[in-house]
């Protein structure tokens, strides 16, 4: 067979000489998608959980989902810097000062999700300042 040559079922054949399969339409694709979908079966092994024999689907119907958090995670990135000798520390596109006789010297940003500040630490975690986060890259 040919580089260009068109074998039943596909399209025609890649760089490599490999078929590549044929394009399906949407609808298609979609109707594969439903009947895989419908094929698809609950894990029908038991489990013994507590003393009592019970399946996957068993336990999906007993336990409902908990509700969305309702706040973020309160997660608290934490990224070490060297304040520059102008006395300023860069986190997300932005300067932000310390005070004097720091240059130079390692600190650490920590910025914790959802709120509008940030604190800058000594690495004994010490807060030497606390600035209103700017917007990413504005500085």
């Amino acid at each position: 067979m040919t580089a260009h040559a068109v074998h039943p079922g596909y399209a025609a054949t890649s760089l490599r000489g490999h078929p590549a399969p044929a394009h399906r339409s949407a609808p298609a694709r979609d109707d594969e998608r439903a009947r895989r979908l419908r094929d698809l079966r609950m894990d029908e092994r038991r489990r013994l959980i507590e003393g009592a024999s019970v399946t996957a689907a068993d336990l999906a119907a007993a336990g409902p989902l908990l509700d969305v958090p309702t706040r973020l995670f309160p997660a608290e990135p934490e990224v070490e810097r060297t304040v520059s000798p102008q006395g300023l520390v860069c986190f997300d596109g932005n300067p932000y000062s310390v005070p004097p006789g720091l240059p130079g010297a390692q600190v650490k940003v920590l910025h914790r999700l959802g709120e509008d500040y940030l604190h800058i630490l000594t690495v004994g975690r010490a807060v030497v300042a606390k600035h209103r986060r700017a917007p990413s890259g504005s500085g």
